[in-house]
Order: C-alpha cells, then structure tokens, then sequence
C-alpha cells in the first residue's frame, strides 16, 4: 500500500511556497478560516478506498500538482 499520511503537512508547505493563508483558502472555499483549517486537518484518504485498490491489485498515491492557470 503506497498511502501518504502525512497530506496535512504537505498542505501546509505548499500553502507557504504559495503564500497562501488558511484565510485565503477560507475566502475561496466560502467559509471561515477555522473551518479551512479544519479541512486541511483532517484531509486523508479514506480507507476503504485504500482497502478496495489493494483487493484489485492496485496502490493508492496522493500527489498535488501544480495547475497551469
């Protein structure tokens, strides 16, 4: 199972390689600052995802990539 538990973290460097703030998110997502803390918190993947992918013979990565805007 390839699963990176540690997306909070990576969140949190990208948002400051981005200047981005937990206020800027919460703007963008119609929302409070506390709530997009929240989000970004608790942001994982759901287990059962995971357990499905391996009975099918497949890993579950998580990676961000950079949009073209």
């Amino acid at each position: 199972m390839v699963l990176n538990k540690n997306i909070p973290l990576e969140l949190e460097m990208l948002m400051k390689e981005e200047h981005v703030t937990l206020e800027d998110i919460g703007n963008k997502l119609g929302t409070s600052k506390q709530c997009a803390w929240n989000f970004r918190k608790n942001a994982k993947v759901n287990n059962n995802l995971v357990r499905v992918a391996e009975a099918i013979g497949y890993d579950v990565e998580v990676r961000f990539v950079k949009r073209d805007n």
